[in-house]
């Protein structure tokens, strides 16, 4: 009786599991074939819908620096500049609701209805972005914007509130010291001038090298006579 290798028999057992596989691919072939059908329809879609994706992104990207060359144009008068980046920064809103600099977005318009004096139009676009920006100190501005349209408004223990949470969750932040400036101002507005110098007092404490000590320091010596 001739002897069978072992490599015979590996070679024997490959043969099998190839004709196991033949035969699966034969009692099963339509259904797969609808299967890989389908499966390259939805990659199609997707690879689609991921490309449509990145040239709405960079189409809003481009016409988000258009709108802020407009809001930044101090050669337009000021009204005229806010009006027109406003325009243009809502109609990307509406063309571009899935956009990656969507909030971005919502923050420069929020910024031009403020200047624009449109307080509760800003309310409502700043609170759109509280912990919607990727830049996590971006929220700082955020958190100001909305302190100084309610400001604006008259309603100062609200925008108090807002300048102290901003100053609390960012108190080493380079812009925290117009923060606490912001913060004493509504101090002054509520009456509590102590508060108000204590405040001021804290900006050429903590931030003695910043660009906002001076204004702490006149309006210190206002408060103090």
């Amino acid at each position: 009786m001739p002897r069978v290798t072992k490599e015979e028999l590996k070679g024997n057992e490959l043969i099998f599991y190839i004709q196991k596989i033949v035969e699966f691919f034969k009692k099963y072939w339509e259904k797969l074939r609808v299967i890989l059908l389908i499966a390259g329809v939805a990659i199609l879609f997707i690879t689609l819908f991921i490309l449509g994706e990145i040239r709405n992104n960079e189409s809003a990207m481009r016409e988000l620096n258009y709108a802020l060359a407009t809001y930044q144009n101090q050669q337009v008068p000021a009204q005229e500049r806010y009006t027109k980046a406003k325009d243009a920064l809502k109609a990307m809103v509406d063309r571009y609701p899935r956009s990656n600099i969507k909030y971005e977005t919502l923050f420069y318009l929020g910024s031009c209805h403020y200047f624009l004096h449109e307080y509760d139009e800003a309310i409502g676009v700043f609170t759109k972005c509280i912990g919607k920006m990727k830049k996590g100190s971006f929220e700082i501005y955020i958190l100001q914007g909305l302190g100084k349209s309610n400001e604006g408004k008259g309603n100062y223990s609200e925008a108090l509130r807002l300048y102290i949470q901003a100053a609390d969750k960012y108190p080493k932040h380079f812009f925290t010291p117009d923060i606490l400036l912001d913060i004493g101002r509504c101090y002054e507005k509520l009456g509590k001038a102590d508060e108000a110098v204590k405040t001021y007092q804290k900006i050429l404490d903590s931030f003695p090298d910043s660009g906002w000590t001076r204004e702490a320091k006149i309006r210190m010596n206002i408060l103090k006579g």
